[in-house]
């Protein structure tokens, strides 16, 4: 008897029906441009062809090829993926080894700048956090993940907006005793930091301290700064926000936090998220491929 139904095959595809339509849209701006045709084609063939493997013993794993480009929603909901499995890792493992996280979650912007110049703006922005986690006041800040996000200007189309989303690691004094800072003051750090004449703006939140839920909540915020490009925007600055982007760094890691993840690392070799490490004639497994005219995956 098969102990496996339509609705439990269909979760596996959940995941990638929701973002592979986004992913052909985005192929489509990419291939209105000659100079990316090949990323088109990367993006367009991105999941195309998915096997559900189907085991009794656990839940159903998928498998397929994905294009790794760093702008398709796919992918970037993979990476989101990836780095949970690692945040989960170390959270568990802090625990385990009697270590009790106190996390805050910032959120450091500068104004928007001409996509243009979004690169250099970007590169400033990383020299600025350098400096501000050298600062005095920031001594008992034990590590650091912080995420790069790019959105397009509201008010000028031909502006972006980058901004960084950061998890810190942090002393239990930073939470609410003798070396906590204000956001008032986060916002004063980082202005000097910047080296700019205007105060940016800042958001810092103490998220909570203890058990399972301070782990959920890290998670969450986590979900939050790694988030897929659900939207595109208009084409020419979509472009130009790609080649600004080319060669930066998504996520950096410092201090314990970097130690940690290389201990994820060492520990967990072949990770993975998709089940990508299944035989690929393995059985029972069913086929499945994209039908951009159905916007869903047919049995094939």
């Amino acid at each position: 008897m098969n102990q496996f139904n339509d609705h439990q095959e269909n979760n596996s595809l959940i995941s990638l029906k929701k973002y592979k339509p986004i992913a052909d849209d985005t192929a489509g701006v990419f291939s209105a441009n000659r100079r990316y045709r090949k990323e088109a084609t990367r993006l367009q063939e991105c999941a195309s062809n998915v096997r559900i493997h189907l085991n009794p013993s656990q839940e159903p794993t998928s498998a397929a090829w994905y294009c790794k480009h760093r702008h398709c929603p796919i992918c970037q909901n993979r990476f989101s993926a990836r780095w949970r499995v690692r945040l989960q890792w170390i959270l568990r493992t802090m625990r385990a080894e009697g270590y009790k996280p106190h996390w805050l979650f910032l959120t450091l912007t500068v104004r928007n700048c001409p996509v243009t110049e979004l690169r250099s703006q970007i590169q400033a922005m990383h020299k600025a956090f350098g400096r501000l986690i050298k600062r005095n006041a920031l001594r008992h800040v034990h590590g650091s993940v912080r995420f790069l996000e790019v959105d397009q200007g509201q008010d000028d189309p031909e502006t972006a907006h980058p901004h960084f989303h950061c998890l810190l690691l942090v002393a239990p004094t930073m939470h609410g005793g003798k070396d906590y800072l204000s956001q008032a003051r986060w916002a004063q750090l980082w202005k000097e930091c910047l080296q700019v004449h205007y105060t940016p703006e800042v958001d810092v939140q103490r998220l909570s301290p203890e058990g399972q839920s301070a782990d959920e909540e890290v998670l969450r915020r986590l979900s939050y700064s790694t988030k897929p490009r659900v939207t595109i925007p208009e084409p020419a600055w979509f472009l130009e926000m790609v080649e600004q982007l080319h060669h930066t760094q998504r996520a950096i890691v410092t201090g314990q936090l970097k130690h940690w993840s290389e201990r994820f690392k060492a520990a967990n070799q072949y990770w993975h998220v998709d089940g990508l490490n299944v035989d690929p004639e393995s059985n029972p497994h069913k086929r499945y491929r994209w039908g951009p005219d159905q916007g869903s995956y047919l049995e094939v």
